[in-house]
């Protein structure tokens, strides 16, 4: 981010440009430019994989986020639908591909809030970062994949503190905070086929486990 979506500390990441939301700085961060991405089609593609009956994505990710955030187009983050080559691109691990393809990747999709003090400088983003995968199994094994790659992925200088998520089963709950150069709270889970992280970038010297906790918690109720 990963999250990694997945900005992250923990195996995704994530970029803005335009839109007057602006990137907080932050050692505990990384992620892939998104220029390197390639366009990818309107339409989620699922290599080597069957899609499962169910609800499209876009009708099951939060559409709104915690009180004073604003939904950011999808161009500003480079949200939206996800597919296979997205996912492996936003994920930090150099194995990422081969663990989407081993966990059964479906498809996904990817949501950015952000919060603006009073000349419209952001404060806060929040990633949230819905997979659907072929199986429960399939989406545990991924939610592990990311936290290894979070762990793997910590920095010195912010070292990752471990948190409980409040009300979701089995969740997993992280933050770093530096008090020079930013601070990071992530939140995974899995409930039935799907794999979610909730990531919270912001400024220095803020605990974020409660924001990444309270929008991983609304989405985890939205899902069926």
């Amino acid at each position: 981010m990963l999250s990694c979506g997945l900005l992250l500390v923990v195996g995704s990441a994530c970029s803005s440009s335009g839109g007057g939301a602006q990137k907080q700085p932050t050692t505990t961060v990384k992620r892939r430019p998104t220029t390197t991405h390639k366009a990818r089609p309107t339409t989620p593609t699922t290599t080597g994989t069957t899609a499962p009956a169910g609800p499209r994505l876009t009708d099951l990710i939060l559409s709104d986020g915690p009180p004073g955030y604003v939904r950011q187009a999808d161009d500003v983050g480079d949200t939206g639908p996800t597919n296979l080559d997205k996912a492996a691109n936003d994920d930090n691990c150099s194995d990422a591909r081969e663990a989407l393809l081993s966990s059964g990747f479906n498809a996904g999709y990817q949501r950015l809030w952000t919060s603006v003090d009073d000349t419209g400088v952001s404060l806060n983003q929040d990633y949230l970062f819905l997979y659907r995968f072929n199986s429960p199994q399939g989406a545990q094994a991924y939610v592990q994949h990311w936290h290894v790659c979070l762990l793997a992925n910590q920095s010195s200088k912010a070292p990752i503190q471990p948190f409980a998520p409040p009300l979701i089963p089995d969740a997993v709950g992280v933050s770093a905070i530096s008090e020079k150069q930013g601070s990071t709270g992530v939140v995974l889970f899995q409930k039935g086929p799907y794999a979610v992280q909730a990531l919270v970038v912001g400024g220095p010297g803020v605990d974020q486990s409660g924001t990444a906790a309270d929008i991983a918690y609304a989405q985890y109720q939205q899902l069926p």
